[in-house]
């Protein structure tokens, strides 16, 4: 979906994002734009609606990636408004101070991208198709407009066609916001106005206790959804709440798919600091531990997993890789991201199974191709092995293959050297025999080994690779 090459462009994007306590989220938003900050104009707007401040963690995790003079400061955090209203408040206050840049994005700060270049996918896409805007949709059906229209926790607008105003949330979720200092106001202000049926802004399709169908940026979806725009699809990953437990008082996250990819990931309610009667901002503006601690996993994970190739639907083949580039215990996980997207268990096993088999062959046909070929230059071979890959004949082993692996994948990972080079230590090459022993197909079976097994089969294979490189590099 992306190009692999890479301009600036010179469209410019306004990016913005509203900050309560979320400064640990923060900081791989951080992570993301300043790996694409030489391939695009744009400027970055954060309004902290924190009551006790978090502009000075976030202006030394911008300078730490060296955004700070393309970031800009906003306080808010002295408004009566709670919760959706204040958050609104903030969008208006960056509309207002935008540099009438092209793009308007607009995100969450548990919402993440999956892509390595997300500004690349959404230039390409929506000037390709001259869109309007795209992005993600809400889960549940929602008024005023078409209920797939990109919604303003995860979305572009083309900043021309949106003003200040289309961010506000209706009187009658103002309402419920303003009474909300204790539950018993706000579940009496809930009731009160859901048996108000004559309301303007009533929606018939309120089943819950909110009405996300006047939410913030309900009127972008009112005025323009019978324009041209994309909507993600969207699924959800309930799999990675049971690995990682609960964020919030709900944990619900969503997954997002643009053309077969996933692309993005939200947490919802990923800023909650407590239960959402609790929104008077007097009460305790710490969350639990344990939520922020999950936030954290899954914001790590989502910029890793976006370093990597694009991921596929249902089984994604990346999980393997974590393997080996894994930060954390918690990510000891395979098939992170096969969701169970409410499948009976049986079904998900025998998909998994399939997968597994599937995924095991290609890497054996690799593994054979390589293997073959280096056969034939077995004395060669087994010299390049002993001279620059065994650390038991070479001091300088783990620089080398630092050196060799750059120069052949062009770059590479701590993490990954370091589990290449362990498995090379387990390796003895002196002879024939001995390299005709590597060289053997490995058995591996479908059971509860299999993932220890096939990592053992993907190092062997990148050994291989190495070797077979070095065979043919005028270096040697």
């Amino acid at each position: 979906m992306q190009n692999k090459k890479y301009h600036t462009h010179k469209k410019t994007w306004a990016i913005a994002f509203v900050n309560y306590y979320t400064s640990d989220l923060m900081d791989f938003q951080f992570r993301q734009l300043a790996a694409i900050k030489n391939r695009h104009e744009f400027n970055i707007y954060i309004v902290d609606n924190s009551r006790n401040s978090e502009i000075k963690k976030l202006k030394n995790l911008v300078s730490k990636y060296k955004l700070l003079s393309k970031t800009h400061f906003f306080y808010n955090g002295d408004t009566e408004k709670v919760s959706s209203a204040a958050h609104a408040e903030a969008l208006k206050i960056i509309y207002k101070n935008t540099n009438n840049e092209s793009y308007f994005l607009v995100q969450d700060p548990d919402y993440f991208w999956l892509v390595k270049d997300h500004l690349l996918m959404l230039h390409m896409a929506i000037d390709a198709k001259n869109l309007i805007a795209i992005g993600s949709p809400y889960k549940k059906p929602v008024a005023n407009g078409n209920a797939d229209f990109p919604c303003a926790f995860g979305a572009v607008y083309r900043l021309n066609k949106i003003d200040s105003n289309d961010f506000d949330i209706s009187k009658r979720l103002s309402l419920i916001f303003e009474y909300a200092n204790d539950a018993s106001s706000f579940n009496c202000a809930i009731n009160t106005i859901k048996e108000n049926k004559s309301s303007d802004d009533y929606n018939p399709f309120d089943t819950f206790e909110y009405d996300y169908s006047f939410d913030v940026g309900w009127k972008i979806r009112k005025n323009l959804h019978g324009s041209s725009y994309e909507s993600f699809k969207q699924f959800p990953a309930l799999g990675l709440r049971n690995i990682f437990g609960s964020h919030s008082y709900i944990s619900l996250p969503q997954l997002y798919f643009y053309e077969n990819e996933v692309v993005s990931i939200h947490l919802f309610r990923g800023s909650f600091t407590g239960l959402p009667e609790n929104l008077n901002r007097n009460i305790s503006t710490d969350a639990p531990r344990a939520w922020n601690k999950a936030r954290v996993k899954y914001a790590k994970l989502a910029f890793f997993l976006a370093r990597f190739a694009p991921l596929k639907r249902v089984a994604i083949k990346v999980t393997y890789f974590f393997h080996y580039v894994k930060d954390h215990d918690d990510f000891n996980w395979s098939y992170l991201f096969s969701q169970n997207m409410h499948i009976p268990e049986c079904r998900l096993k025998t998909q998994l199974y399939h997968y597994k088999k599937d995924f095991l062959k290609e890497e054996l046909d690799v593994f054979d191709k390589y293997s073959s070929d280096i056969k034939k230059n077995q004395k060669e071979s087994i010299i390049i092995f002993n001279k620059f890959l065994n650390p038991n004949t070479n001091k300088n082993a783990f620089k080398d293959i630092k050196k060799i692996c750059i120069k052949i994948f062009g770059q590479t990972n701590n993490q990954y050297l370091n589990a290449l080079f362990k498995t090379l230590i387990n390796i003895n090459i002196k002879s024939n025999h001995d390299f005709n022993f590597f060289l053997q197909k490995p058995s591996i079976k479908l059971d509860e080994k299999f993932d220890f097994h096939f990592f053992e089969l993907k190092m062997k294979i990148q050994i291989l690779l190495i070797i077979e490189n070095l065979l043919h590099s005028n270096d040697i």
